[in-house]
């Protein structure tokens, strides 16, 4: 079962984006430079190559989330999302916001889903509520030990967010329609 979650995350993490874009960028960013005739990382120099790679890693973020919602586990995406927080650290060059809020997200989602610490929930619990006031408003209850479904409202408005930020756009359900519902995943549904 283990191998078959593995398998798929990694597909996850190949499949293009699904966006308009024409040229998804890569995990490393590289690319030929046509007047150089050498390898350079694109990701530092092209805003738009950034913002493609940051749609990518919320695409591989939402894809996982996907999959632990189908199977009801979640400790096997541990190494999966450590790797999305090093691509999206490397987004920071160019995109500081936004990488920051994104390696946030992957914090919290690990933070929720990691086998916890003894002495540590009501660190983790302080981390979970700011998330939440953050998000959603400080008038938000978030239930202590509530799991990952206590805080999914909270993600789906940081990505949909995210995404919106990216796009320059406030067109919240124009955003869900393009990003989330063609991987199943609708947000206003409770």
């Amino acid at each position: 079962m283990l191998q078959k979650i593995a398998v798929i995350v990694t597909l996850a993490l190949l499949l293009p984006t699904g966006c308009d874009d024409k040229k998804p960028a890569t995990a490393e960013g590289k690319a030929k430079s046509e007047s150089k005739g050498k390898t350079e990382d694109t990701t530092k120099a092209d805003p738009e190559a950034l913002k493609r790679e940051a749609r990518l890693l919320l695409r591989a973020y939402l894809e996982i989330m996907a999959q632990v919602a189908k199977n009801g586990t979640a400790a096997p995406m541990l190494p999966v999302l450590d790797e999305l927080a090093g691509r999206a650290e490397k987004l920071s060059t160019g995109l500081p916001a936004t990488a920051t809020r994104i390696e946030r997200l992957l914090d919290v989602t690990k933070a929720i889903i990691s086998p916890m610490e003894p002495g540590k929930e009501a660190e983790v619990q302080a981390l979970l509520t700011k998330f939440v006031h953050d998000t959603l408003g400080p008038d938000t209850a978030v239930p202590a030990g509530g799991g990952l479904a206590a805080i999914i409202p909270a993600i789906s408005e940081e990505v949909i967010s995210l995404y919106q930020s990216l796009d320059g756009t406030s067109d919240r359900e124009a955003t869900i329609a393009r990003y989330l519902r063609p991987l199943g995943i609708d947000p206003d549904r409770r």
